[in-house]
């Protein structure tokens, strides 16, 4: 787990000092060579719809055909599953060990003694959720129509995403606007950036 520590640790701080430096470039091409930096980033300000590209995760697949045709089959593999689940959860269940397992160091020790049980009661009512459910299949499927007609409700995110797929200009309009002092901004910050990680370089 140190280990791990240590690698995860290592790629935040060169993923730090890249984006530093990247922003130190940025900031002195845009004080230097408005122009060609204007033209790249007319360039790279096109406009690409991503509504054609998420069109087939919008459209409703229904699989309660396929589900009721085996109905037996797959409320058995639903309820073997989570009955085993249960099971370890009841016998195998340690909360020090799992929140060493999840968070590692000591340091999260506090976030673990109160993230754990609340993981761990979730997961729990999950299981017993899909206990009866598999219950249901096996035993007498038709029980679930009421449950299935509610959780069947198609709820479509391009509505609510509409926002995110609409071009906005606000952000260039003042980049160009105040040129000067963003390039100026950028190189301070970087520096900055750069000086205060360089202590962390061995």
């Amino acid at each position: 787990m140190d280990m791990f520590t240590t690698l995860l640790t290592k790629t935040l701080l060169m993923l730090l000092i890249t984006g530093s430096m990247a922003g130190l470039i940025v900031g002195v091409w845009m004080l230097f060579r408005p122009q060609s930096f204007l033209r790249v980033n007319q360039f790279l300000s096109q406009w690409h719809s991503t509504r054609k590209a998420t069109k087939p995760l919008m459209v409703s697949r229904r699989t309660e055909h396929f589900v009721y045709r085996h109905h037996r089959p797959v409320g058995l593999l639903i309820l073997a599953g989570s009955t085993y689940v249960l099971y370890a959860l009841v016998y195998y269940y340690d909360r020090k060990k799992l929140g060493a397992a999840i968070f590692g160091d000591a340091y999260f020790a506090p976030l673990a003694e109160w993230l754990v049980p609340g993981l761990t009661l979730a997961l729990g009512v999950g299981v017993l959720f899909a206990m009866g459910i598999g219950g249901f299949l096996l035993i007498r499927p038709s029980l679930l129509k009421g449950f299935e007609a509610w959780a069947n409700r198609w709820v479509s995110l391009r509505r609510a995403g509409r926002v995110w797929d609409e071009m906005h200009e606000g952000p260039d309009r003042f980049l160009i606007r105040w040129r000067p002092w963003v390039a100026v901004a950028l190189i301070l910050g970087s520096s900055y950036a750069l000086i205060r990680l360089s202590v962390f370089i061995r």
